[in-house]
C-alpha cells in the first residue's frame, strides 16, 4: 500500500465518520461520490448499481441526459471491460485500474471505449466495488482523460470501500425498517388497532395506530402529556405489572381493561416480556345497532348488568373490569342468571334474554 500523508489519512477518517453517520438511503449514492471525489482527484466520480437480470443501471455523478443517452452503449460492451471480467472471474472487490489489465493503446480498441467512454472525453479509470454476484453489482468508479490514476489514490480507495460497503448496507436496512414501520401504522390504524411502548418508568416510549386519539377520547387527556399515561391507565398498568409474576406462576391470563365510550368500547390488553419491557395492545370496538337491551324484571339491578355484558359478547373477567367487580362474583351472578332464567348454559342465557327483549318491545 501507497504511504499516505497525516493530511490523507485525517480526511480519509473524517469521510468515514461522515457516511457512517448517514442513514438516509436515497442520498447516500450522492454522499458517496461527493466524499470520493473530495479525496481523489478524478474528471468523473460515479456511483453505479447494475440489476444483472434487467439490464438496468441506477448512476450517480454524472449528467442524467449523458446517462439517457449513453446507456444503451455501455450495456451494449459492459461485458468487455478489463475490470469487469477481472471481478466477475476473481471475485475481487478492491480497486483495480484498466491499466493494471490493458495498455492504454489496447484500452482505446475496445468497443466499450469507442462506444461508451471516448463520449465523455475519458482515458483512464480505477474502480472498486461493493459488491458483485450473479444478480447485481455496485461499484464506485473514478475517471480521468488526463493521467492515469496513483497507488496512492488506489490506497484511499481501499480504505473506503469497505466503510462504503457497510454504511451502504445499513443505510438500506434503516431504509427497510421504516418501510415495514409504515406499513404496520398502514395495518394498525386500518384494523383499529395501536402499540402503546412503556418506558421502565411506565412512560411512554412511542405509540402506534390511533393510540393518541384514544388516549384524549377515552380517558380525557390533555394533549401536551405525550409521555405521561392517563392516572387511571397508569394505575391499572401498575397492578398488572405487579400481579405478572403471580399470574403467570398460576397460568392465569388477566382480563384487559375496557373503557366505555360513545358508539365504542375500548379495550387495552397488558404485555410484558422478560426484560420487564411493558407493552399496550389498544383495539378499539364499535357497538352493534342492536336493540337496547332491556332489564328483565325477575334480575336485580347488578344480575341485568351482568346479563347485558353478557349479551354482547363479554366474557367473566372483561365483566369484572367493566363493572369493577372480581371475575369470582362476576361468577356467581351468571350462577343466579342461569338459575333466574332456567337455562344451562352462557348461550341458551343470551337467547333467553334476547326472547324477553323482543317481547317487551312488541
Amino acid at each position: 500500500m501507497a504511504r499516505l500523508t497525516h493530511s490523507d489519512v485525517s480526511r480519509v477518517l473524517a469521510a468515514i465518520q461522515q457516511v457512517h453517520s448517514h442513514t438516509d438511503f436515497s442520498t447516500l449514492p450522492h454522499l458517496m461520490v461527493e466524499l470520493q471525489s473530495q479525496l481523489i482527484p478524478a474528471d468523473i466520480s460515479s456511483y453505479t448499481l447494475m440489476d444483472k437480470r434487467t439490464n438496468q443501471a441506477d448512476v450517480v455523478g454524472v449528467e442524467e441526459n449523458l446517462v439517457e443517452k449513453l446507456l444503451p452503449a455501455l450495456m451494449a460492451h459492459y461485458h468487455e471491460h478489463p475490470i469487469v471480467q477481472h471481478s466477475l472471474k476473481t471475485k475481487d472487490l478492491n480497486a483495480v485500474k484498466v491499466t493494471d489489465f490493458l495498455k492504454q493503446k489496447q484500452f482505446e480498441r475496445t468497443g466499450y471505449y469507442n462506444e461508451f467512454f471516448k463520449h465523455l472525453e475519458l482515458r483512464y479509470q480505477l474502480i472498486y466495488y461493493m459488491f458483485n454476484h450473479s444478480g447485481a453489482e455496485l461499484s464506485m468508479q473514478l475517471s480521468s482523460g488526463v493521467k492515469d490514476f496513483s497507488e496512492r489514490d488506489r490506497a484511499i480507495a481501499n480504505l473506503l470501500r469497505p466503510h462504503f460497503a457497510q454504511a451502504y448496507n445499513n443505510a438500506k436496512a434503516f431504509a427497510e425498517l421504516r418501510q415495514w414501520e409504515m406499513r404496520t401504522q398502514d395495518a394498525l390504524q386500518s384494523n383499529s388497532v395501536g402499540l402503546m411502548f412503556l418506558t421502565g418508568e411506565l412512560k411512554v416510549e412511542r405509540m402506534t395506530g390511533n393510540c393518541e386519539r384514544w388516549l384524549n377520547d377515552y380517558f380525557a387527556r390533555r394533549q401536551n402529556t405525550s409521555v405521561q399515561l392517563p392516572d387511571k391507565l397508569q394505575r391499572w398498568v401498575e397492578q398488572q405489572r405487579d400481579f405478572q409474576n403471580a399470574d403467570a406462576a398460576l397460568g392465569n391470563t388477566r382480563p384487559p381493561l375496557v373503557v366505555e365510550g360513545l358508539g365504542a368500547s375500548l379495550v387495552v390488553r397488558f404485555v410484558q416480556d422478560a426484560g420487564r419491557n411493558v407493552t399496550l395492545l389498544l383495539s378499539e370496538q364499535r357497538k352493534s345497532m342492536t336493540p337496547r337491551f332491556q332489564p328483565i324484571p325477575l334480575l336485580s339491578a347488578r344480575e341485568n348488568e351482568v346479563l347485558k355484558w353478557m349479551v354482547e359478547g363479554k366474557r367473566n373477567g372483561e365483566i369484572g373490569s367493566i363493572l369493577n367487580i372480581s371475575e369470582r362474583t362476576v361468577e356467581k351472578h351468571v350462577a343466579e342468571i342461569f338459575a333466574c332464567l332456567q337455562v344451562e348454559n352462557r348461550a341458551t342465557a343470551i337467547v333467553r334474554a334476547m326472547e324477553r327483549n323482543s317481547e317487551a318491545s312488541c
